[in-house]
This record gives structure tokens, sequence and C-alpha cells, in this order.
């Protein structure tokens, strides 16, 4: 096994057990009906997900706060703890790397483009695609709490946004 794997596999292990998510169920559930409650968009492109506006306001995060700042073996491990409040969504983006998402507390949407929307709430984790556009939304009552852990090579970014008119969103993390 690739040694930058086996790191970033212990850091997901380390993180549930220290949350008591230890056994939790790492596919978040599919919202019933698939998302229908989007308003329809005749463009694709990076203004939609899947050919639909997206939901909620783009935003920056209430609280973003490094916990993880690592390089080992070359490769950048990066974490981060974020809160976004309810009703608020990031902006429509792409992960150069992929990355990994575990919610502690409330509930996120992902809109992945080729992929229905998943919901994910406390204990759920959900993988992001690398270069795939998508927009995380914090769909339940009340504040969204959770982890967001990529693995970097030297000089590359966590995220670009690629969401017209919402480039000033960017600087969201840390």
């Amino acid at each position: 096994m690739n040694p930058s794997r086996t790191h970033a596999r212990t850091i997901s292990v380390v993180i549930a057990a220290a949350l008591g998510l230890a056994g939790c169920s790492s596919e978040p559930s599919p919202i019933p009906g698939g998302g229908s409650a989007h308003s329809h968009s005749s463009e694709s492109g990076p203004a939609t997900v899947n050919g639909l506006a997206p939901v909620g306001t783009p935003s920056v995060l209430n609280n973003s706060v490094t916990v993880l700042d690592e390089v080992v073996d070359g490769v950048r491990h990066l974490v981060y703890r974020d809160t976004r409040a309810a009703g608020t969504r990031s902006p429509i983006h792409v992960h150069p790397s992929g990355g990994t998402t575990c919610v502690i507390s409330g509930e996120m949407t992902l809109f992945v483009e080729g992929l229905e929307p998943r919901i994910a709430r406390a204990g759920d984790c959900y993988w992001m695609p690398a270069d795939t556009p998508m927009y995380g939304y914090s769909s339940g009552s009340g504040a969204a709490t959770f982890f967001d852990a990529f693995n970097l090579t030297a000089g590359q970014d966590e995220w670009i946004v690629v969401e017209p008119g919402e480039e000033a969103l960017s600087h969201n993390f840390g």
C-alpha cells in the first residue's frame, strides 16, 4: 500500500475515533426524490451542477480551523474543521486531488456533477472526486460542522472555485 494512502487512512481513523464515529456509515443517504427541488437550467457549465442551478446562498464558512497541515513523503496532508450556516453553500468548485468530508454535527448535502445528490449527517463521510464540479449545501435546520481532508502535491490548492461571480470565495479555508 502507498505510504501516503496509509497515512491518510490513519488520519481518517483517528478523526473518527476522536469523534466517536467509529463504525458509522461512510455512505451518506441519497436525497429522497433525487433532489428535485432544484430549478432547472437550460445551460450546463460552471454555473450549474447536473444542469441544475444550485440551491442555497453561496458564502464563506463561518469558522474554518486548520487542524492538520503536515508534509509526509512529499504529500501535504491537510485537514480543516469547518462550520457552515444552515441554508448556505460553497460555490461550485473542483478539488484537483479530491478530498473527504466527515460531518460532525448538522447535515450537509453534496451535489456532484454526474452523481445523485447525497445527504450526510453526523457520523457520515463522503468522497469528493478530483476535477469534478460540485458544491456542498448545509441542508439541516442548524449549522453543519465537519472535517475536510485533502492530500495535495507541492503547491497544489485544495480547491478551485469555478462558479462565475463567486471567485472571491476562493479564500475560504483555515
